[in-house]
């Protein structure tokens, strides 16, 4: 899973207001981004940050070089392609959002770093390739004065919520997701749903819009390590890491059904699911007829340990989750025959435990005496 990182930088010393807007508008028109320390010369070539202090110390004596030597270290060794980075104007203006490049290394250009303030004397010449979005905004706090500093996502969602705030009576983000799953029929890749989104929306959008979305959708999955625990309305397919998701949800025909007929619909379901993949709408379907009848099967106790559901969900049903006991990414059927109700613990249990493999036969027994197999 892709770790991003959050960055504010300041372009150049916003007392400087020429040279700033000098800096700012070069780096909005080439992408780049830049930081100075100009008098150490190229810093690619120090082995490490000590390197970095010991040269500091002579060169800059008023200078905290701890501060300094993290700031110039980060920027060459640390800043990886698809961060995110905000640029701030002062200690209270937000000025622009931005991504660092695919492929992007930071680099030393000295001319490059004249051109972009226009001062031959003061200038930034480590630069790094940036994708900017230029925005406009008074931050609600102070903001670090270092011209580097490492920041979170709670930072970072802070201000994007003030930046493209909407009325809560409109489509939320996860609504729109929900939204394009289902045009995709229940099934599609973290590109297909942000560039649906993107097509669809009536909001303003991020750069960092992909990174939007799979962070709504991860928050919003049990199967996720950043799941927040409230609504679990999407999950893997196939196994974490390949950037594919499906909604959770049965279909509501199914609902009224009794539970020998939604058995019926299951074996039928998983005797066509490997040819229905090639079509999503149906696998979707036919994956639901599967998960329908598991469920049903469960009647509100856990299969792998006979505890009742820990919660009755928003719908009025007994939670549980559907697991297989073999992953798809493992090559494991979408069968009633392999997929059985767990409760959230033995569901996590199923995958992180470290009796794995016995309490994997052990849920295969339980599932073969249910179907009678």
């Amino acid at each position: 899973m892709l770790i991003l990182k959050y960055w504010l930088i300041a372009p150049h010393r916003a007392e400087e207001k020429n040279e700033f807007e000098n800096a700012w508008n070069y780096d909005l028109e080439h992408n780049t981004i830049a930081i100075s320390w100009y008098e150490l010369g190229d810093p690619s070539g120090y082995q490490n940050i000590e390197e970095l202090k010991a040269k500091l110390e002579e060169i800059y004596p008023d200078v905290n070089k701890s501060i300094a030597a993290k700031q110039i270290w980060d920027f060459y060794h640390i800043m990886k392609p698809d961060d995110i980075l905000i640029a701030r104007k002062g200690r209270s203006r937000i000025i622009g959002i931005g991504s660092i490049s695919p492929n992007s290394e930071a680099y030393y250009d000295k001319q490059k770093g004249i051109l972009r303030t226009g001062n031959n004397k003061k200038y930034s010449p480590n630069f790094k390739e940036i994708i900017w979005r230029k925005v406009d905004l008074e931050y609600k706090e102070p903001l670090p004065q270092n011209t580097l500093v490492e920041k979170d996502e709670i930072f970072y969602n802070s201000i994007i919520e003030q930046l493209y705030s909407f009325d809560k009576s409109r489509k939320t983000r996860v609504d729109e997701i929900i939204e394009a799953f289902e045009h995709f029929g229940g099934i599609a890749h973290y590109k297909d749903i942000e560039k649906y989104v993107r097509e669809n929306t009536s909001k303003k959008i991020p750069v960092s819009l992909i990174h939007n979305i799979r962070g709504e959708i991860e928050r919003k999955s049990s199967d996720s390590d950043r799941y927040d625990g409230t609504e679990d309305l999407f999950y893997a397919v196939g196994g974490k890491g390949n950037g594919i998701w499906g909604l959770r949800e049965v279909d509501k025909e199914l609902e009224k059904t009794s539970l020998e007929e939604l058995r019926k619909f299951a074996y039928e379901a998983a005797n066509d699911l490997i040819e229905a993949s090639k079509t999503t709408a149906v696998y979707r379907k036919r994956s639901a007829e599967v998960k329908g009848y598991v469920l049903a099967r469960a009647q509100g106790l856990c299969e792998g340990c006979n505890s009742k559901a820990p919660f009755i969900n928003k719908e009025g049903k007994p939670y549980l989750e559907t697991h297989h006991i073999y992953s798809l990414a493992d090559g494991g059927p979408d069968d009633p025959r392999w997929v059985i109700a767990l409760c959230p613990n033995c569901h996590r249990k199923s995958h992180h435990s470290n009796d794995l493999e016995t309490f994997r036969d052990k849920l295969l027994n339980i599932v073969n005496k249910k179907e009678n197999i």
